[in-house]
């Protein structure tokens, strides 16, 4: 059988026997499904059991590599894994770049999964010939970023996707990193590998190519978005002050507080930006992706402070002021929390937030220091020393390590009131901050949780004109009918366009692609469609290439009604609508997109109607009807 563009071969390995085989990828799924997420979703629908403990031995990571990746498309080094997670007991899949999935497809392999319980700690290498389990019993212990460097030592080249003391613990709020540097699986994936004596996942450099069925026209294309990435002036601001500078000069200090109650604007001046911009970029050494030409993770050398000479990797790291007046202070001390987090593995959002609430609750009484067993403050000092202990389960630490809705229900005392969730995960946006746009919308429908990706574009700014929906709604696909449908001169329909952005988010990880504004900005679907033929040699449409993306999503919620999640969980915060506190005083109440019309919970019933009526799902359930799976050739799936 002939791929182009994929390796050709899944990977399976059985953690309690030691064994592994490898069997043909079918062509037929990826007609079907394009591939990485599509395909890990159908094999976690057709292997995994719905009712599985997440920490059990029956429970399986699936790690997907899509066509794009290991290729010279810019931008395409995404990985995708899929499991049940122990964060909030759904079926999702998280997605992180580095060099893993291009090692992966050097090693002859598209997916691999992993079942079963190690008797002892292991490290599972892949190579050519396939896979072996090594002892890992002298990496036991050891954070993420050590068991990172001594594997390197051993195996180099190779990528290596290993866990912190969180995963060996079974802390539910953890998350893996590739290579020190992008985020893979919050809300528990070192959790299952942990529960599977699984210290680390890697793949070492193979000697197997991709072969593209037209070289010459992918490399033609390829050459043309090179040449406009390269010359893009954005690229030489973002080589030199990173990433996270950027993000943070912008958004410094309106990170909420106080339980998602208040929140300090306290803008920085321009003064203020370009010192901590030029603080940044002389702390930082960017690095980037195979075959990308932005880079957005970085290498940070602490220059000021307590924490001079500190050397951590990070990707989109919070900076945040902890009450000091130095912004040099301020910087080196967001550095180390990140490092911590980092090595032990812990989602920075979920433990920030789930502190946050347990301060609320601590400074009100509800909660005393009998049952915290130290005095709780949101600062620097409370949150490195209950980092520590979520990542060993000591004290406190352990009921943190269970995550913000498991916490509220074993304190008990009406905490569980006080939990800022979506399906067990804490939000990342604000609607009371950005109004009520397409990435608030994802957080309540994504079956994963509260995870914004799927509703990036145009709604990540407040207040862009409907022009630029459209024009997005252009690029991603979307039929001209539809669009002056959703899209008219003065206002978008949120509910609707929600469900492109997904299925549009849903098609790079499909691909293999990364969709960070820097990168996402020079693809067109026209593009993608080009790319995909001439790489696999599939003839397609864009049309078609974005219906593959909506099966993936469809099986991804079929998947979690399986669990018996549905729309009941699809559920805003209450705090949503309390108006959120500034600093000044000022109240900032939830209100629509171009804040005109106020909302209250009823008024998000519409939009939620709108976006299951657009995706054909039943409007009382919440879930794909069994038209709408007909139509998608998904009539298989109960």
């Amino acid at each position: 059988m002939s791929y182009h563009g994929f390796a050709g071969k899944i990977l399976h390995v059985d953690l309690t026997s030691g064994e592994t085989w490898t069997e043909p990828l079918d062509l037929e799924l990826v007609r079907k499904f394009v591939g990485g997420r599509g395909i890990n979703h159908k094999m976690a629908y057709d292997l995994i059991p719905p009712r599985t403990d997440p920490l059990s031995p029956e429970n399986m990571i699936i790690l997907g590599a899509g066509p794009f990746s290991g290729t010279l498309i810019p931008g395409c080094s995404e990985l995708v894994a899929t499991t049940k997670f122990p964060l909030n007991n759904t079926f999702a899949t998280a997605s992180g770049a580095g060099k893993f999935s291009l090692m992966l497809k050097t090693c002859g392999f598209d997916h691999v999964v992993i079942r079963g319980r190690a008797p002892q700690p292991v490290y599972l290498k892949i190579h050519d010939e396939g896979a072996e389990l090594c002892e890992a019993g002298d990496l036991w212990g050891r954070d993420a970023f050590d068991t990172a460097d001594e594997l390197r030592l051993r195996h180099e080249p190779c990528s290596i996707i290993p866990i912190g003391q969180a995963g060996e613990n079974l802390v539910k709020i953890s998350v893996a990193q590739i290579d020190k540097g992008g985020t893979l699986g919050s809300g528990g994936l070192p959790a299952v590998m942990g529960s599977k004596n699984l210290k680390a996942i890697l793949a070492v450099e193979g000697t197997r190519g991709i072969k593209p069925a037209d070289r010459q026209g992918l490399m033609k294309i390829v050459s043309n978005l090179l040449d406009r990435m390269m010359k893009w002036p954005g690229r030489d601001f973002l080589l030199r002050i990173g990433f996270s500078g950027e993000v943070s000069a912008s958004q410094f200090a309106a990170f909420p507080y106080d339980n998602w109650n208040k929140i300090d604007f306290n803008e920085l001046n321009q003064d203020e930006r370009n010192q901590l911009l030029a603080l940044h970029a002389g702390c930082t050494k960017m690095l980037a992706c195979p075959g990308c030409p932005m880079g957005d993770k970085e290498r940070v050398r602490v220059q000021h402070g307590r924490y001079a000479g500190l050397t951590s990797y990070v990707s989109g790291m919070l900076l945040r002021r902890f009450g000091v007046d130095s912004l040099e202070e301020a910087y080196g001390m967001s550095v180390k929390l990140a490092d911590l987090l980092n090595r032990y593995g812990i989602c920075e959002m979920n433990f920030g937030f789930l502190l946050s609430m347990l301060v609320h609750v601590y400074e009100r009484g509800i909660i005393t220091l009998e049952d915290t067993g130290l005095e709780l403050k949101e600062d620097f000092e409370t949150m490195v020393r209950t980092a520590g202990m979520t990542a060993r389960r000591e004290g406190l630490g352990d009921l943190m390590a269970e995550g913000i809705v498991e916490t509220a229900r074993r304190l008990g005392r009406g905490v569980e009131k006080y939990a800022v969730h979506i399906k067990g995960r804490s939000p990342h946006v604000d609607p009371r901050v950005i109004g009520l746009g397409t990435m608030p919308m994802t957080q309540l429908t994504d079956p994963r949780g509260a995870y914004p990706a799927g509703g990036g574009g145009p709604g990540y700014v407040p207040g862009k004109e409907p022009g630029q929906f459209s024009r997005h709604g252009e690029r991603m696909g979307i039929p001209r009918d539809t669009l002056d449908r959703i899209v008219s001169a003065d206002s978008w329909n949120v509910g609707r366009f929600t469900r492109y952005s997904q299925d549009w988010y849903s098609l790079w990880d499909c691909l293999g692609m990364c969709l960070r504004a820097p990168v996402s900005r020079f693809y067109h679907i026209d593009t993608i469609v080009d790319l995909y033929q001439t790489l696999t040699g599939i003839e397609t449409s864009p049309a078609e290439l974005m219906k593959g993306a909506e099966r993936a999503w469809n099986v991804h919620r079929v998947l979690n009604a399986k669990v018996g999640f549905d729309r009941k969980d699809d559920r805003p915060p209450d705090i949503w609508f309390t108006p959120l506190e500034g600093a000044d005083g000022r109240k900032y109440p939830l209100y629509d997109y171009y804040r005109k019309n106020r909302l209250n919970r009823e008024d998000l019933e519409g939009p939620m109607a709108d976006y299951y009526d657009e995706r054909g799902w039943d409007r009382e359930t919440g879930l794909p009807t069994p038209e709408k799976l007909e139509e998608l050739d998904l009539g298989d799936l109960k």
